[in-house]
């Protein structure tokens, strides 16, 4: 049995300007209906928007980073990294310790606190799109 053309047919995918569009849309929407509870929760917490993006990008990370790995990931500069770290250390949210072959090098990681806050806001975000 062979199948028609129709059958072969697939949805085109977007060209990326179009894909960011509805992107920016769907953003836009969830931001101004449903965000409520996240953006409580994010103010809540006191963190500068570098500390929320450090903490999101240890979370997500298989390896513990330096401080330097974060500047150049966040597009941030190594002073205003360090400085984004040294309050999620005095809240318990990461940890830092020196490098094993160079003391220089701090390496960063998320707690157990901080690994559930960063899930308790997914679930938050999850619940807003849905």
């Amino acid at each position: 049995m062979q199948s028609s053309p129709a059958s072969k047919r697939t949805a085109a995918a977007p060209s990326p300007p179009a894909l960011a569009r509805q992107l920016l849309g769907f953003f836009r929407y969830t931001w101004a209906t449903s965000d409520s509870d996240f953006l409580r929760e994010v103010s809540e917490l006191d963190l500068t928007f570098t500390q929320f993006k450090t903490l999101m990008l240890l979370a997500h990370e298989p390896d513990e980073l330096s401080v330097k790995e974060i500047s150049e990931r966040l597009g941030i500069s190594l002073p205003a990294a360090s400085r984004a770290v040294d309050p999620l250390v005095k809240r318990g949210f990461v940890e830092r310790d020196e490098d094993l072959i160079d003391r220089r090098v701090k390496r960063v990681r998320p707690t157990k606190q901080g690994d559930r806050l960063v899930e308790r806001l997914i679930e938050t975000r999850i619940k807003a799109f849905e």
